[in-house]
Parts: C-alpha cells; sequence; structure tokens
C-alpha cells in the first residue's frame, strides 16, 4: 500500500499475480468495473435473444426452429392410405372422427385438378374419396360456398330423358335443346343426396364416377359415400372448391 492510504483502503484491494496492488475504489478502477458489468449485460441480453429466438410458435405449440409437428395418428392414418399405389380410386373413411362428425363442425373441400373431395373435422381428414366434376363444356365454378338445399331424392330439371306418348325413349339430354313430343313426357336424371350450392344448378350428389370429368359442372359422388356426406351436412356447411 502506499503511504497515505486508509485503513478502509487497506481492506479493498487485490493483489495480481505480478505481485502489484491496486485498489478497488481507484478511479480508474471504478471506470474499469463499470465497463465490464456493462458489457456483461449486454452479452446477457444478446444470449437471452438468441435463447428465445431459437424457438417457433407453430399451431400453438412451442417447437424448436429444426422440427415439425408431431402428426396425429389421423393424419398419419390418412397418410397410409395415400401410399396404397391405386388410392385414387379408393375412398378413405376415418371412422372414429366419422363418429365426431356433425353438420354444426364438418367442412367439405373439392379439389377438380385431383379430382378429389375431402370432409374434415377442423384439420383432420375424415373423409377423402374420388369425385367427378365438370367436363370443359360445362366447368365446375372455383370459390367458398355455402350448401343452400338438400334433398334426399332429387331430379335434374334440366338433364334427363324424353319419351313419347308410347313410352319409348326419344333421346337423352339437355330439355332446353329438345322438345317433348305430344303425349310424351321428360324424366329428369336421378341426382340423390343432392346438396345445392349455386342457384344455376351446381350441387353434389350420388352419380357415376370415372376418373376423369363427365358431369355438366355438378360434383359426383360415389354411392357407398354420398348418404354419409349427405348425413352430416347441411344448409350453410362450407364447401371450398379450388383448381
Amino acid at each position: 500500500l502506499r503511504k497515505g492510504d486508509s485503513e478502509t483502503s487497506r481492506l479493498f484491494c487485490l493483489e495480481h499475480s505480478d505481485r502489484h496492488l491496486i485498489k478497488l475504489n481507484d478511479p480508474l478502477f471504478m471506470e474499469f468495473k463499470e465497463f465490464n458489468y456493462t458489457l456483461f449485460l449486454v452479452i446477457s441480453l444478446l444470449a437471452f435473444c438468441v435463447s428465445s429466438c431459437s424457438s417457433l410458435t407453430t399451431f400453438g405449440l412451442a417447437v424448436a426452429d429444426d422440427q415439425q409437428p408431431t402428426p396425429s395418428k389421423y393424419a398419419e392414418a390418412h397418410q397410409v392410405f395415400l401410399t396404397q399405389p391405386n388410392y385414387k380410386t379408393l375412398i378413405y373413411r376415418n371412422d372414429e372422427l366419422i363418429e365426431k362428425l356433425t353438420p354444426e363442425n364438418a367442412h367439405i373441400q373439392v379439389s377438380l385438378s385431383g379430382l378429389r373431395a375431402k370432409v374434415f373435422l377442423g384439420e383432420e381428414i375424415a373423409i377423402d374419396t374420388p369425385v367427378s366434376a365438370g367436363k370443359k363444356t360445362h366447368p365446375t365454378p372455383t370459390g367458398e360456398f355455402t350448401i343452400i338445399g338438400k334433398k334426399k331424392d332429387h331430379h335434374s330439371n334440366l338433364y334427363g330423358t324424353i319419351y313419347n306418348s308410347e313410352g319409348d325413349r326419344v333421346t337423352s339430354g339437355d330439355i332446353r335443346k329438345n322438345t317433348v313430343p305430344k303425349g310424351g313426357k321428360f324424366v329428369g336424371a336421378a341426382m340423390p343426396y343432392w346438396m345445392r350450392l349455386t342457384n344455376t344448378g351446381v350441387g353434389l350428389h350420388t352419380g357415376y364416377v370415372p376418373s376423369y370429368p363427365v358431369s355438366h359442372g355438378c360434383i359426383r359422388l360415389p354411392k357407398p359415400i354420398a348418404p354419409v356426406i349427405f348425413a352430416k351436412a347441411k344448409i350453410g356447411t362450407q364447401v371450398i372448391i379450388v383448381d
């Protein structure tokens, strides 16, 4: 210690390895200490930010940025279905989800390019079925729709078969392009489990479902699954049709 240092100064000293002494209350040391403290705070703040930013919130769950959310058992079941070579001709139905499906929580999505319709419970796929849609001359419209009408036993008032007075078939097709002979009749094509989407005659219904578009704009559903979808939908159910 230097001559004149007080007893207090003697108590707050550090001895360095080179045997030099420095007082903790020395102005130079105090300035150095403040600098180190500030540097410590900055480094701590940066470390906290890096730690906080290393996770992302995905679907309401905190997951590391190098991880993906774990798929549910329902999603895994659907993925297994998609691995089947002939899945495009098959109907996927998850009976556990269908049991939970109601007209209040169901919504439908149709892919025109994939010719598939899916019925969702939340984000989970309860039904995935092949469909047929409108051919080039009568394309199915895309967009967001709601079911505006339902009828189990429905017949078209535009397309069907014309018979003469003897009951013989004259022609089939668009009633607007053909004349019913005197004493004859027009019988509209059967469209069971009809769910209307537009006022121009587009809807979902049971029908012939080949692997290509064949309808006059409607979305045709396979006979085995149409009653299930009909039962789980209501007037107001959302139907999204995409290319």
